[in-house]
């Protein structure tokens, strides 16, 4: 398992042999006693460049290596967090990073494919609700809503993907699913008018939510309450960035209540 560092520090302070024995200390903090020869290739050196700016100090350099952990460690996220910890915390550095973790990696894959079926999931929730509302146009299913969908995709485009207008959403659009956008041109103020029967029906035109149902509006309202939760681990799933320990705790919980949520709405159309 292999991660990648970048730290600043003085040019002599930190060798490969004293990160190897603070890789053996933290291996053994965490249940793994390791020789110092059985971690000769743990630790690389990869990239060295003199920083220019030293403020009138002494010199300092941008230094990169790599950490490859046994393949049977036992810990390793700890390994890798207490490594990094310790490295912070020293006076031998004034800064570090972490790219490249294989770790980090295999877990964005697992929450990738539960973000996916998840939003796919989703997505058919949303198009059942919105087609049973509007019943015709099949792509413009979002035409009274106050959020649009982002880009332009073209209706030829999404026929010929199998798609419509909310595989086209940002997520954070989600949670404001169902809020009429105010209507301020005249072509379509004359519309309404021409369609209502009296003034209290075109108030009530004007005023009224995309979605009438009364269920499938309290559905989409149970929603909004937990999507910030899953958008912040996919925000960091997305950009490849490690999620703080709330993050996945806020996100297991609002995957189960949302799953739930989705699982009894769809049960409402099985046959």
């Amino acid at each position: 398992m292999k991660v990648e560092f970048l730290i600043i520090c003085h040019p002599e302070d930190l060798s490969e042999d004293s990160l190897r024995e603070l890789l053996q200390q933290t291996l053994a903090n965490n249940l793994d006693e390791k020789s110092l020869d059985e971690l000769t290739d743990s630790i690389r050196f990869t990239h060295l460049r003199a920083l220019a700016n030293t403020n009138g100090g002494l010199p300092r350099v941008i230094r990169a290596f790599d950490l490859t952990l046994p393949e049977e460690t036992t810990y390793p996220d700890r390994v890798i967090k207490e490594f990094a910890d310790t490295l912070r915390e020293s006076e031998d550095v004034d800064h570090i990073l972490k790219f490249y973790d294989e770790s980090l990696l295999e877990k964005h894959i697992t929450h990738q494919r539960e973000l996916f079926e998840f939003e796919m999931k989703l997505r058919k929730a949303l198009s059942i609700v919105y087609l049973n509302s509007y019943g015709e146009r099949f792509y413009e299913l979002l035409r009274d809503e106050t959020i649009k969908p982002a880009g332009s995709s073209t209706e030829s485009e999404m026929l010929e993907a199998h798609e419509n207008e909310f595989f086209h959403l940002l997520f954070s659009h989600y949670i404001s699913l169902n809020k009429r956008r105010t209507i301020n041109k005249v072509e379509d103020v004359l519309k309404i008018v021409q369609a209502a029967d009296d003034f209290d029906k075109f108030k009530q035109e004007i005023s009224r939510s995309p979605v009438q149902d009364e269920a499938d509006s309290d559905f989409l309202a149970s929603l909004k309450q937990r999507l910030n939760s899953v958008e912040q681990l996919r925000n960091c799933v997305a950009h490849n960035r490690t999620p703080l320990e709330k993050v996945l705790q806020d996100y297991s919980t609002a995957q189960t209540e949302l799953d739930d949520s989705l699982r009894a709405f769809l049960k409402r159309f099985e046959q």
